[in-house]
């Protein structure tokens, strides 16, 4: 299935059987009501800087001292997993800041703890950004809360 962000600030394709679901204003949320294994979730942030996603895997990368960089497809992307227990059940959640251009993302998938990321990176590896459109607003990378729960 493909999804085109508001604005088309970015296109993906996602498994068939999953939905869309708008989580917040900018982020998105992706899985499937009929049997879970897992919610993907996209934030896209534009700057006026020309190296703005760049500039935002290098800092994840300094900030978050458990991230490395690894590449999905094109996308090279900080990456990052945490585990945390909700209600007696315990999930991990892996998370990918990754973008070009005037464009960042942030992508995270949360799935039961052992639970297989390649859904996710494969949603990854079909994201393309559309570099020239146009935004009402400018949200700073920086103030994004990391933590994602289920």
């Amino acid at each position: 299935m493909k999804y085109i962000s508001p604005g088309g600030w970015f296109s993906l394709e996602y498994p068939m059987g999953w939905h869309e679901f708008e989580d917040t204003e900018e982020s998105f949320l992706f899985y499937n009501p009929d049997r879970w294994t897992g919610n993907f979730r996209i934030s896209a942030y534009k700057d006026e800087a020309a190296d703005y996603g760049p500039q935002c895997i290098a800092y994840e990368l300094k900030e978050n001292t458990s991230s490395t960089l690894v590449k999905v497809g094109k996308w090279d992307c900080a990456y990052s997993a945490e585990t945390f227990q909700e209600e007696g059940a315990w999930y991990t959640t892996h998370i990918w800041v990754t973008g070009e251009g005037d464009l960042s993302f942030e992508c995270s998938f949360t799935v039961s703890k052992g639970g297989d990321k390649h859904p996710a990176e494969e949603i990854i590896r079909s994201c393309r950004s559309a570099r020239r459109c146009k935004s009402p607003a400018v949200r700073s990378f920086r103030s994004v809360s990391w933590k994602s729960g289920r």
